[in-house]
């Protein structure tokens, strides 16, 4: 072959490689732009919609690990536990497949694919607990564990299978006890024994993990009616009041802290939209100038219910209203000492007076 010959070989083979590279490129950004749209989508509750971009950003790059992912997401999100009927098992089995793909798919050497991994293993085990297949459900918390040790929801998650699974033997105040063998009290027994050190382990990792203690109030109620020695029933009983007090009493704790939270995230944004704005008139009525004031309306942080803005009219005309910081809307009192709403008064304004400056009626 000539050296013109080899010439236009090289030439037609780059040719071809740079499409093929090229395809490639515009596969995998069509591929992402689809899974931002069936985001969009599933974010919004149509989860229909969602899953056929999903299944589009697949078809165009198979190896694009989130889409799997999020249509897993959107099947179990359809999926109604305890559900029987053939389209909720279709649903759950599909979520199934997508999450053990995500598994098969994820780069675990990276922080997104050991993320992606943990959550397809959190799913699974709560897709199982909601079909009841307990014993699966608890494979996948204890192969969760494996992969996070020191993460204390999986030791919360077989604890409460096992706390099922006691209870429903077991009865609410313990009468279904009399009537099961020694064998089956056994198990129950390592059972609830089990969960107890699990939860244990949790409240190690996270002292303040609140539903792990109103579980353990539970398992140790399960211990009492297995119980047989009036004394060790008491004691146990005993111990599952104080746990319950003091879940209850880091609850509140907790709540009160958001709420302050709350508050002072109120307050700062006050501060910010109390400042004067003042706006300059080339030309007006006055031929002058005036200012108009802002002033955020506070509420204490114990109110029972959220707080939501009110219409306030100045006669006939509507109080125009200002965006606060976050984007949401809050009244506006422009310099008022009082608003009048429907001919009635407020404050200390005179039926009749107007306190500068005036809102103009439209």
């Amino acid at each position: 072959m000539n050296f013109p010959s080899r010439l236009y070989v090289v030439a037609a083979v780059s040719v071809v490689i740079l499409a093929t590279s090229n395809c490639t490129i515009i596969d995998q950004l069509s591929a992402r732009n689809a899974l931002n749209r069936g985001v969009g989508a599933y974010t919004n509750k149509r989860f229909t919609e969602a899953i056929g971009y999903f299944e589009s950003s697949i078809a165009k790059d198979p190896d694009l690990v989130r889409s799997y992912l999020y249509m897993a997401i959107a099947y179990r999100a359809q999926y109604v536990p305890q559900g029987t009927s053939p389209e909720n098992l279709d649903f759950a089995n599909k979520a199934i497949e997508n999450f053990q793909e995500v598994l098969n798919k994820a780069d675990t050497e990276t922080e997104e694919g050991q993320l992606d991994q943990a959550t397809a293993m959190a799913n699974l085990a709560g897709l199982y607990s909601g079909m009841g297949d307990f014993d699966r459900a608890k494979e996948w918390y204890n192969r969760r564990l494996e992969v996070e040790p020191d993460n204390p929801e999986p030791m919360y998650g077989i604890a409460t299978l096992n706390w099922q699974l006691s209870y429903d033997d077991t009865g609410m105040s313990g009468e279904s006890v009399e009537f099961l063998d020694e064998e089956r009290i056994a198990s129950i027994h390592l059972l609830v024994d089990e969960g107890i050190d699990s939860l244990k382990r949790a409240l190690e990792l996270d002292p303040e993990y609140v539903d792990a203690m109103q579980y353990l109030n539970l398992l140790y109620r399960e211990k009492a009616k297995l119980e047989m020695d009036e004394e060790a029933k008491r004691n146990w009983e005993r111990e599952a009041d104080r746990l319950a007090l003091d879940a209850l009493d880091l609850k509140r704790k907790k709540e009160e802290e958001a709420e302050e939270a709350e508050a002072e995230e109120e307050k700062q944004a006050g501060e910010e939209v109390e400042e004067e704005a003042e706006v300059s008139a080339s030309t007006g009525p006055t031929g002058g100038r005036f200012r108009m004031y802002h002033r955020h309306r506070s509420y204490p942080t114990t109110r029972s219910r959220p707080w939501k803005p009110s219409t306030a009219n100045w006669g006939s005309a509507r109080v125009p209203r200002l965006p606060s910081p976050s984007g949401t809307e809050i009244p506006s009192t422009w310099g008022m000492r009082s608003i009048r709403c429907g001919g009635r008064e407020r404050g200390n304004v005179k039926r009749n007076e107007r306190v500068s400056p005036t809102v103009p009626a439209r």
